[in-house]
């Protein structure tokens, strides 16, 4: 604990004897940080993409770019979540897998893959970027199984429909 903790403590400590309020601890303070994102449950083409994350939270979820899922150990998936998809027998309260859905990729628009950033404006045989977390193949008798891609990308028309991986977040 540093200083400034430390002297933050105390004085949330001293205000709670003094008032018989009850303030949150810095722990929960520190809780609230936590990102949650979802995979939607609901199925839209990529001009739609944008806006089928839900906006009823604060703060809003929004359509999510591929590297601010990257590490999702540091994130927690938002089962309860407005259409959020859970309709995987085993589950449990982590993310889906193998289940595609859009996301933008943080690139201008000829870039990779994107929908012309998922404007709407896309031409015919237009493509954008589709990712799902890798569901781990079981391991057999004679090896083992670690998995060592968490994220695989793949194409898809614009006019297809996926779901949407949303995050909460600025």
């Amino acid at each position: 604990m540093n200083r400034m903790t430390l002297i933050l403590s105390l004085t949330v400590a001293a205000m709670a004897f003094s008032t018989g309020v009850i303030y949150p601890s810095i722990a929960t303070a520190q809780e609230h940080t936590t990102r949650y994102y979802y995979l939607t449950a609901d199925e839209v083409p990529a001009a739609l993409a944008p806006t089928a994350c839900s906006t009823d939270t604060y703060p809003a979820y929004h359509m999510a770019s591929i590297f601010e899922l990257l590490d999702p150990s540091g994130l927690t998936y938002a089962i309860r979540a407005r259409n959020a998809y859970n309709a995987n027998a085993d589950q449990g309260s982590g993310p889906p897998s193998s289940a595609p859905g859009w996301v933008r990729t943080g690139a201008s628009n000829n870039g990779p893959p994107n929908c012309n950033a998922y404007s709407g404006t896309t031409g015919l045989g237009a493509y954008g970027t589709l990712a799902y977390l890798e569901s781990p193949s079981p391991p057999s008798i004679t090896q083992t199984h670690s998995i060592t891609q968490v994220w695989v990308t793949q194409i898809g028309y614009c006019s297809e429909a996926a779901h949407v991986w949303c995050i909460q977040g600025p």
